[in-house]
Protein backbone atom coordinates (compact mmCIF):
# COMPACT_ATOMS: atom_id res chain seq x y z
CA UNK A 1 0.00 0.00 0.00
CA UNK A 2 1.42 3.38 -1.02
CA UNK A 3 1.24 6.30 1.39
CA UNK A 4 2.15 9.91 0.78
CA UNK A 5 4.85 11.17 3.13
CA UNK A 6 5.86 14.65 4.22
CA UNK A 7 9.16 15.26 6.00
CA UNK A 8 10.19 18.34 7.93
CA UNK A 9 13.67 18.65 9.49
CA UNK A 10 13.64 19.72 13.14
CA UNK A 11 17.38 20.43 13.25
CA UNK A 12 20.10 20.98 10.62
CA UNK A 13 20.50 17.82 8.51
CA UNK A 14 23.36 17.05 6.15
CA UNK A 15 23.36 14.29 3.51
CA UNK A 16 26.67 14.49 1.75
CA UNK A 17 27.95 13.73 -1.70
CA UNK A 18 31.49 12.88 -2.78
CA UNK A 19 32.21 16.55 -3.51
CA UNK A 20 34.11 19.07 -1.44
CA UNK A 21 34.20 22.79 -2.10
CA UNK A 22 37.49 24.62 -1.75
CA UNK A 23 37.73 28.36 -1.08
CA UNK A 24 38.00 28.86 -4.84
CA UNK A 25 34.49 27.46 -5.35
CA UNK A 26 32.64 29.98 -3.19
CA UNK A 27 32.82 33.22 -1.23
CA UNK A 28 31.10 34.28 1.99
CA UNK A 29 30.09 37.90 2.35
CA UNK A 30 28.27 38.99 5.46
CA UNK A 31 25.45 36.54 6.05
CA UNK A 32 25.46 35.10 2.50
CA UNK A 33 27.26 32.11 1.01
CA UNK A 34 27.76 32.34 -2.77
CA UNK A 35 28.44 29.14 -4.70
CA UNK A 36 30.41 30.28 -7.73
CA UNK A 37 30.07 29.23 -11.35
CA UNK A 38 33.75 28.60 -12.06
CA UNK A 39 33.16 27.70 -15.72
CA UNK A 40 31.43 31.03 -16.30
CA UNK A 41 34.20 32.91 -14.49
CA UNK A 42 36.83 31.28 -16.70
CA UNK A 43 34.84 32.17 -19.81
CA UNK A 44 34.58 35.82 -18.74
CA UNK A 45 38.26 36.27 -17.83
CA UNK A 46 39.94 34.13 -20.48
CA UNK A 47 41.28 37.22 -22.29
CA UNK A 48 41.98 39.30 -19.18
CA UNK A 49 45.59 38.74 -18.07
CA UNK A 50 45.12 40.76 -14.88
CA UNK A 51 42.19 38.65 -13.68
CA UNK A 52 43.85 35.42 -14.80
CA UNK A 53 46.84 36.32 -12.67
CA UNK A 54 44.55 36.96 -9.70
CA UNK A 55 43.01 33.52 -10.27
CA UNK A 56 46.45 31.88 -10.27
CA UNK A 57 47.14 33.55 -6.93
CA UNK A 58 43.86 32.41 -5.39
CA UNK A 59 42.33 35.90 -5.21
CA UNK A 60 38.87 34.74 -6.27
CA UNK A 61 37.10 37.39 -4.20
CA UNK A 62 38.71 40.21 -6.15
CA UNK A 63 37.68 38.58 -9.42
CA UNK A 64 34.07 38.24 -8.24
CA UNK A 65 34.05 41.89 -7.16
CA UNK A 66 35.20 42.95 -10.62
CA UNK A 67 32.70 40.76 -12.51
CA UNK A 68 29.75 41.20 -10.14
CA UNK A 69 28.73 38.47 -7.74
CA UNK A 70 25.23 38.07 -9.20
CA UNK A 71 26.68 37.30 -12.65
CA UNK A 72 28.86 34.39 -11.50
CA UNK A 73 26.79 32.73 -8.76
CA UNK A 74 25.12 29.33 -9.12
CA UNK A 75 23.14 29.76 -5.90
CA UNK A 76 23.31 31.62 -2.61
CA UNK A 77 22.49 30.48 0.93
CA UNK A 78 22.06 32.21 4.27
CA UNK A 79 24.82 31.64 6.82
CA UNK A 80 26.28 33.00 10.05
CA UNK A 81 29.86 32.11 9.02
CA UNK A 82 30.98 35.56 7.88
CA UNK A 83 34.49 35.41 6.40
CA UNK A 84 34.69 31.60 6.31
CA UNK A 85 37.25 30.36 3.75
CA UNK A 86 37.93 26.69 4.43
CA UNK A 87 36.51 23.48 2.97
CA UNK A 88 32.74 23.15 2.62
CA UNK A 89 30.73 19.93 2.43
CA UNK A 90 27.87 20.38 -0.08
CA UNK A 91 24.45 18.75 0.29
CA UNK A 92 23.62 16.01 -2.20
CA UNK A 93 21.81 17.25 -5.31
CA UNK A 94 20.42 15.86 -8.54
CA UNK A 95 21.94 18.30 -10.98
CA UNK A 96 21.12 21.57 -9.23
CA UNK A 97 18.04 20.24 -7.39
CA UNK A 98 18.05 19.39 -3.68
CA UNK A 99 16.43 16.09 -2.74
CA UNK A 100 16.41 13.45 -0.02
CA UNK A 101 17.47 10.08 -1.48
CA UNK A 102 14.97 7.34 -0.77
CA UNK A 103 17.92 5.00 -0.20
CA UNK A 104 19.17 7.19 2.68
CA UNK A 105 15.73 7.22 4.29
CA UNK A 106 15.37 3.47 3.84
CA UNK A 107 18.82 2.99 5.39
CA UNK A 108 17.70 4.92 8.47
CA UNK A 109 14.53 2.81 8.63
CA UNK A 110 16.64 -0.34 8.38
CA UNK A 111 18.75 0.79 11.34
CA UNK A 112 15.61 1.49 13.36
CA UNK A 113 14.15 -1.95 12.65
CA UNK A 114 17.43 -3.71 13.44
CA UNK A 115 17.72 -1.83 16.73
CA UNK A 116 14.14 -2.44 17.86
CA UNK A 117 14.29 -6.16 17.02
CA UNK A 118 17.58 -6.63 18.87
CA UNK A 119 16.22 -4.68 21.83
CA UNK A 120 13.24 -7.03 22.04
CA UNK A 121 15.47 -10.13 21.85
CA UNK A 122 18.62 -9.44 23.83
CA UNK A 123 19.62 -13.11 23.85
CA UNK A 124 20.04 -13.09 20.09
CA UNK A 125 22.45 -10.16 20.32
CA UNK A 126 24.28 -11.61 23.34
CA UNK A 127 24.85 -14.92 21.53
CA UNK A 128 26.48 -13.09 18.63
CA UNK A 129 28.65 -11.09 21.03
CA UNK A 130 29.78 -14.33 22.71
CA UNK A 131 30.74 -15.83 19.36
CA UNK A 132 32.64 -12.67 18.45
CA UNK A 133 34.50 -12.68 21.78
CA UNK A 134 35.51 -16.31 21.30
CA UNK A 135 36.96 -15.54 17.89
CA UNK A 136 38.61 -12.39 19.23
CA UNK A 137 40.32 -14.34 22.01
CA UNK A 138 42.00 -16.47 19.37
CA UNK A 139 43.59 -13.37 17.90
CA UNK A 140 45.59 -12.78 21.08
CA UNK A 141 47.72 -15.74 20.14
CA UNK A 142 48.78 -14.11 16.90
CA UNK A 143 52.06 -12.21 17.08
CA UNK A 144 51.66 -9.60 14.33
CA UNK A 145 49.66 -6.62 15.57
CA UNK A 146 48.76 -5.41 12.08
CA UNK A 147 47.39 -8.82 11.16
CA UNK A 148 45.37 -8.95 14.39
CA UNK A 149 43.75 -5.59 13.65
CA UNK A 150 42.96 -6.61 10.09
CA UNK A 151 41.45 -9.89 11.24
CA UNK A 152 39.43 -8.18 14.00
CA UNK A 153 37.88 -5.76 11.50
CA UNK A 154 36.93 -8.72 9.31
CA UNK A 155 35.35 -10.51 12.28
CA UNK A 156 33.28 -7.46 13.22
CA UNK A 157 32.01 -7.05 9.65
CA UNK A 158 31.14 -10.74 9.51
CA UNK A 159 29.29 -10.55 12.84
CA UNK A 160 27.33 -7.52 11.64
CA UNK A 161 26.31 -9.37 8.45
CA UNK A 162 25.21 -12.37 10.50
CA UNK A 163 23.08 -10.11 12.70
CA UNK A 164 21.38 -8.60 9.66
CA UNK A 165 20.83 -12.01 8.09
CA UNK A 166 19.12 -13.19 11.26
CA UNK A 167 16.88 -10.15 11.65
CA UNK A 168 15.98 -9.41 8.03
CA UNK A 169 16.36 -12.77 6.23
CA UNK A 170 15.63 -15.39 8.88
CA UNK A 171 19.32 -16.43 8.92
CA UNK A 172 19.45 -16.78 5.17
CA UNK A 173 22.03 -15.21 2.83
CA UNK A 174 19.39 -14.93 0.12
CA UNK A 175 18.62 -11.25 -0.55
CA UNK A 176 15.26 -12.25 -1.99
CA UNK A 177 14.15 -13.20 1.53
CA UNK A 178 14.91 -9.78 2.99
CA UNK A 179 11.85 -8.39 4.81
CA UNK A 180 12.53 -4.92 3.36
CA UNK A 181 12.59 -6.16 -0.21
CA UNK A 182 8.98 -5.02 -0.65
CA UNK A 183 9.45 -1.71 1.17
CA UNK A 184 9.99 1.06 -1.37
CA UNK A 185 10.87 4.58 -0.32
CA UNK A 186 10.79 7.22 -3.02
CA UNK A 187 13.11 10.20 -3.27
CA UNK A 188 11.72 13.22 -1.44
CA UNK A 189 11.62 16.66 -3.07
CA UNK A 190 11.14 20.09 -1.45
CA UNK A 191 7.99 22.13 -1.81
CA UNK A 192 10.09 25.14 -2.85
CA UNK A 193 12.24 25.13 -5.98
CA UNK A 194 14.46 27.88 -4.58
CA UNK A 195 17.58 26.28 -3.13
CA UNK A 196 17.97 29.15 -0.65
CA UNK A 197 14.58 28.25 0.86
CA UNK A 198 15.77 24.72 1.56
CA UNK A 199 19.47 24.90 2.47
CA UNK A 200 21.77 27.04 4.58
CA UNK A 201 25.47 26.93 5.41
CA UNK A 202 26.03 25.74 8.97
CA UNK A 203 28.97 24.82 11.15
CA UNK A 204 28.64 21.34 12.64
CA UNK A 205 30.72 20.31 15.68
CA UNK A 206 31.81 16.67 15.74
CA UNK A 207 31.99 15.48 19.34
CA UNK A 208 33.94 14.59 21.43
CA UNK A 209 36.84 16.08 19.43
CA UNK A 210 34.86 19.28 18.77
CA UNK A 211 36.07 19.20 15.17
CA UNK A 212 34.08 21.86 13.31
CA UNK A 213 33.02 21.43 9.70
CA UNK A 214 31.09 23.77 7.41
CA UNK A 215 28.22 21.95 5.71
CA UNK A 216 25.23 22.74 3.57
CA UNK A 217 22.33 21.64 5.76
CA UNK A 218 18.56 21.51 5.48
CA UNK A 219 16.79 24.49 6.96
CA UNK A 220 14.59 23.76 9.94
CA UNK A 221 11.00 23.79 8.73
CA UNK A 222 11.74 23.04 5.05
CA UNK A 223 9.11 20.64 3.73
CA UNK A 224 9.69 17.59 1.56
CA UNK A 225 7.15 15.23 0.04
CA UNK A 226 7.33 11.74 -1.43
CA UNK A 227 5.96 8.29 -0.80
CA UNK A 228 6.56 5.01 0.99
CA UNK A 229 5.16 1.79 -0.43
CA UNK A 230 4.94 -1.55 1.35
CA UNK A 231 3.43 -4.94 0.61
CA UNK A 232 2.88 -5.88 4.22
CA UNK A 233 1.77 -9.36 3.25
CA UNK A 234 5.24 -10.15 1.90
CA UNK A 235 7.40 -8.04 4.14
CA UNK A 236 6.98 -5.47 6.87
CA UNK A 237 3.97 -3.20 7.30
CA UNK A 238 4.25 0.57 7.39
CA UNK A 239 2.69 0.58 10.87
CA UNK A 240 5.50 -1.69 12.06
CA UNK A 241 8.05 0.62 10.45
CA UNK A 242 6.56 3.55 12.37
CA UNK A 243 6.65 1.59 15.64
CA UNK A 244 10.32 0.67 15.19
CA UNK A 245 11.29 4.22 14.25
CA UNK A 246 9.55 5.54 17.35
CA UNK A 247 11.44 3.10 19.61
CA UNK A 248 14.75 3.92 17.95
CA UNK A 249 14.21 7.68 18.16
CA UNK A 250 13.14 7.53 21.79
CA UNK A 251 16.25 5.62 22.87
CA UNK A 252 18.55 7.95 20.94
CA UNK A 253 16.91 10.89 22.71
CA UNK A 254 17.30 9.21 26.09
CA UNK A 255 20.95 8.47 25.37
CA UNK A 256 21.63 12.09 24.47
CA UNK A 257 19.83 13.36 27.57
CA UNK A 258 21.85 10.99 29.75
CA UNK A 259 25.07 12.29 28.21
CA UNK A 260 24.12 15.96 28.10
CA UNK A 261 27.36 17.09 29.79
CA UNK A 262 29.32 16.53 26.57
CA UNK A 263 27.60 19.57 25.08
CA UNK A 264 29.34 21.81 27.62
CA UNK A 265 28.18 25.45 27.35
CA UNK A 266 25.34 24.44 25.02
CA UNK A 267 23.89 21.75 27.29
CA UNK A 268 20.87 23.77 28.48
CA UNK A 269 19.69 24.55 24.95
CA UNK A 270 20.39 20.98 23.78
CA UNK A 271 18.51 19.55 26.76
CA UNK A 272 15.45 21.65 25.95
CA UNK A 273 15.65 20.55 22.31
CA UNK A 274 15.76 16.84 23.14
CA UNK A 275 12.97 17.14 25.67
CA UNK A 276 10.80 18.75 22.98
CA UNK A 277 11.68 15.90 20.60
CA UNK A 278 10.78 13.39 23.29
CA UNK A 279 7.36 14.96 23.78
CA UNK A 280 6.72 15.00 20.03
CA UNK A 281 7.80 11.38 19.63
CA UNK A 282 5.55 10.20 22.46
CA UNK A 283 2.50 12.03 21.11
CA UNK A 284 2.63 10.43 17.65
Amino acid sequence: MRRSVELEPLSPVHIGSQDRLSNMDYIVRGNRFYRLDIDKILTLIVNDDVLLNKLRNGRIGEIVDRLGVDKVTLYTLSTYLDGYNKEVYPFIKYGSDVYLPGSSIKGAIRSAILYSRLKSDRRYLENHIKKLNIERSKLNRESKEREKIKRLKSLIKSAARDLEDGIFRDNSKDMHRDMLRFLNVGDMYPSSSEIGDVLELSEIAILPTNLRLAMETLKVGARFSGYIDSDGGRGISIDEVKRCCRIFANDIIEYELNNIEKYREYKCDIKDFYNELKDMNNKR
